[in-house]
């Protein structure tokens, strides 16, 4: 067979072959994004807070802090509050029992340097501020008992020496099932989406192309907003004779997901 024909026969089974898969690629669809938010109750509190002291001698300063964070320490122990136990499941969850878990943030000196009237002028230390962070976890499923132990917990730490807080936060301790849930909900928000599109197109749903995850985002509850200190030398909110319990609301959460899905009509 002359060479002009046998790659004329060439050319056009190569086109057949192909022909089903681009059939194939043609087939119609719709392509919906489902989105859904769940709503659910915290069951851990976090609160972070300091002792911060500033005194011209370095070891003035680091007596002074140290003293008063060993007071406010002893005091949260004199709560009687169970220790916070984690273990891990089989299946990779977390099962945590109520209790508090106390835990060193950082211990950050910082000299304190005299105002220079020029450049040139050499530095000189007039002091020194010493600032003992810690963080303070509580853990309750129950979350009008979260919020009132976190209370007390806050109250404490205050009335006991600490002089800074720079959040106070709400949280799962463990938001896999929460994502999980969130995500089945989005997915059965596209389904109803492409069923409205497809019925109004006057066409029919044959089966699912592809899935696409979106985002997940959840939403960490503030029941303290930006940080906030006590003026200098106020030693704590005894000071200032606070006795009020401060009011906490545990509130709900939000988790939200998204999903892209590509489905095949008629």
């Amino acid at each position: 067979m002359p060479p002009i024909r046998l790659a004329f026969f060439a050319a056009l089974l190569s086109s057949l072959i192909a022909a089903p898969a681009s059939a194939d690629n043609s087939r119609r669809t719709i392509n919906i994004t489902g989105q859904a938010t769940l709503s659910v109750t915290p069951d851990t509190a976090r609160l972070l807070f300091a002792v911060v002291t500033i005194s011209p001698r370095l070891e003035t300063a680091r007596a002074e802090n140290a003293a008063a964070m060993r007071r406010v320490l002893e005091a949260l122990r004199d709560l009687k509050l169970p220790p916070m136990k984690t273990t891990t499941r089989p299946d990779g969850t977390l099962e945590t029992s109520p209790g508090l878990d106390l835990q060193t943030g950082s211990v950050d000196v910082q000299p304190l340097d005299a105002e220079r009237r020029s450049r040139t002028e050499p530095r000189a230390i007039v002091g020194y501020q010493i600032t003992n962070s810690a963080v303070a976890r509580y853990h309750d499923p129950n979350s009008d008992k979260l919020a009132a132990t976190m209370s007390r917990i806050l109250d404490t730490v205050l009335e006991n020496g600490a002089n800074q807080v720079s959040e106070m936060e709400l949280f799962l301790r463990d938001d896999e099932a929460a994502k999980q849930k969130a995500l089945v909900a989005a997915l059965a928000n596209a389904r109803r989406r492409a069923e409205l599109v497809a019925r109004e197109a006057g066409v029919k749903i044959r089966a699912v192309r592809s899935i696409e995850t979106g985002y997940s985002y959840a939403a960490r509850g503030r029941a303290l907003g930006s940080d906030f200190d006590l003026p200098e030398g106020a030693g704590g909110a005894l000071a200032y004779g606070i006795r009020e319990q401060t009011p906490l609301v545990a509130g709900t959460l939000l988790f939200s997901s998204t999903i892209n899905v590509t489905y095949e009509i008629e």
